[in-house]
């Protein structure tokens, strides 16, 4: 979808409502796109793949410390980031609603990893911190079936949440601040890597790009890192991005094994 102008969301309202399509996958990401965005089979030090997924850019300024009433609740079995991009395919009927309603408001919806459960089928039980996503481009390559490519913005906590009778989540939740940052260390085993990234694979990485800040460099090597999800899920709940950083140097030391 390089290049592509985002489309208004006035098409999307027109027609009956859609056949869910059944898409052909291994697995339960059925709502993911591409592959996760990691560091595939490589251990701590091995170096950088020749081939990886899009990360993303700086999030977008967001209000903070309040709470919002019927949130709309995505949960899948991957960790959004603030400043990550996510690459979905949507194809429920309950999700092919949110898409509609998301684009018509200009709203944002909540990713949450799933603690228990699939993201297809029965609702799934979500962890209760995740992070606000803004659809960025979206396309629908079959009828029933969207393209999406939202970007992670601002960490929230549900406080309440309730299933609708189409399985759809809505929750009461409340925006948290934004971590506590700061540079990283001159000598960051991190930065260095994430430079290796960015020189050696420039569309990874897109601009622009903030190696002075632990925010950001440890929640982009923690989306490229094959962590287990638990693990990514500890990281995306840390407030101290410094503390962030600390955690991932110590898995990228030789020796250390990925998390599980």
């Amino acid at each position: 979808m390089a290049g592509r102008r985002p489309r208004a969301p006035a098409p999307l309202a027109a027609g009956d409502r859609a056949r869910e399509p059944q898409p052909r996958h291994r697995g339960d990401r059925l709502h993911r796109r591409p592959p996760p965005q990691r560091l595939p089979g490589r251990g701590a030090g091995q170096g950088v793949p020749r081939r990886l997924a899009c990360a993303g850019a700086p999030p977008r300024a967001c209000a903070r410390g309040r709470a919002i009433d019927e949130f709309t609740l995505f949960p899948l079995h991957t960790v959004l980031f603030p400043g990550g991009r996510l690459p979905l395919r949507i194809f429920e009927q309950r999700y092919v609603d949110m898409l509609k309603a998301c684009l018509r408001d200009n709203q944002a919806f909540g990713v949450c990893a799933i603690r228990e459960g699939a993201e297809v089928g029965a609702p799934a039980t979500p962890y209760e911190v995740g992070t606000l996503a803004k659809i960025g481009e979206w396309e629908m390559p079959q009828l029933g079936l969207f393209h999406v490519t939202a970007g992670g913005e601002q960490r929230f906590r549900i406080l309440e949440r309730q299933i609708e009778t189409n399985g759809l989540q809505r929750a009461r939740i409340e925006l948290l601040e934004p971590e506590r940052d700061a540079a990283p260390p001159a000598s960051s085993l991190c930065v260095r890597l994430l430079e290796r990234v960015i020189a050696e694979h420039a569309e990874v990485l897109p601009s622009p790009h903030r190696l002075d800040s632990s925010a950001w460099v440890s929640a982009r090597l923690a989306e490229l890192l094959p962590l287990s999800l638990p693990a990514k899920q500890e990281l995306l709940e840390m407030s101290d991005a410094a503390l962030r950083l600390e955690r991932l140097s110590a898995l990228l030391r030789p020796g250390a094994g990925a998390a599980s």
